[in-house]
């Protein structure tokens, strides 16, 4: 279970919870709620490299386009067909 602690904690212990935040996420909470999620350089940055990126279709890969072209609307979502214009 990832730790979590209060602001002030973290204030107080911050280079020993920086240590541990190496190994697994600290979450960082204020009044009772998560406000924050210490985690180390590397988690970041492989977090970051799974990070949806969006395109031109013009600049897609063609087995995208296909599959786009060919996807068939689900019939529950057909309740939605007013929002388009």
């Amino acid at each position: 279970m990832r730790q979590r602690i209060s602001t002030a904690e973290f204030v107080r212990n911050y280079g020993t919870l920086a240590d541990a935040a190496i190994h697994e996420p600290i979450t960082i909470t204020s009044h009772g709620r998560d406000r924050l999620v210490l985690l180390s350089a590397i988690e970041y940055e492989r977090l970051l490299q799974q990070d949806r990126q969006a395109m031109k279709t013009a600049d897609a890969p063609g087995w995208i386009n296909e599959a786009v072209r060919n996807a068939e609307i689900p019939a529950q979502n057909a309740k939605f067909d007013n929002e388009i214009e």
